[in-house]
């Protein structure tokens, strides 16, 4: 996980990093201008898919939750059983030799059981945290995603009052 997650920042940042390098390097502000936005463009669609990203891995996370809280439910029952099977073993025993081995092997298969249902448990709890962990991590992303694209907005703003004001000073000037 920490691997896919420095690989994406990683990512994230080259490919900031070179559309700064490509707007540096165009000739013209409207050049700039069409980068930016262009730009801007694939950071919501980024912070889209990421934020359905994000949908899926909650909703994940909430069906391991049901299913964990089903089997947490489930392991109680069935530790109920073999505690009173235990007891039906422990009263019999002393009296009824061929009882007792009937209820040694009900016993056997209800521990059985139990242990089934405690491993589902754990495997169900863990997918739960994974996909919070997930949804968490992802959120980040679409957090670090928007603050870009609200970075970038506000260049696209600043290089539109420029070329306005260009253009203001060009009308002025042809009209003298």
């Amino acid at each position: 996980m920490v691997d896919k997650m420095s690989f994406k920042k990683t990512y994230l940042i080259v490919v900031l990093s070179l559309s700064v390098f490509m707007l540096g390097g165009c000739a013209t502000k409207v050049d700039k201008l069409t980068q930016l936005q262009q730009n801007q463009l694939q950071l919501q669609q980024q912070a889209e898919l990421k934020k359905a990203e994000v949908d899926e891995a909650m909703k994940k996370a909430q069906k391991y939750d049901k299913l964990t809280d089903k089997y947490e439910n489930l392991v109680q029952k069935q530790i109920g059983v073999v505690n009173d099977l235990k007891k039906t073993h422990d009263e019999i025993s002393a009296t009824n030799a061929k009882e007792a081995v009937v209820v040694k092997k009900k016993l056997i298969e209800a521990t059985k059981n139990s242990v089934k249902l405690q491993k589902k448990l754990k495997r169900y709890s863990q997918k739960a945290k994974l996909n919070i962990e997930k949804a968490q991590e992802l959120e980040k992303e679409v957090q670090v995603t928007e603050e870009t694209a609200k970075s970038t907005e506000k260049q696209i703003v600043e290089i539109e009052e420029e070329i306005k004001q260009e253009q203001q000073v060009k009308v002025e000037s042809n009209d003298n």
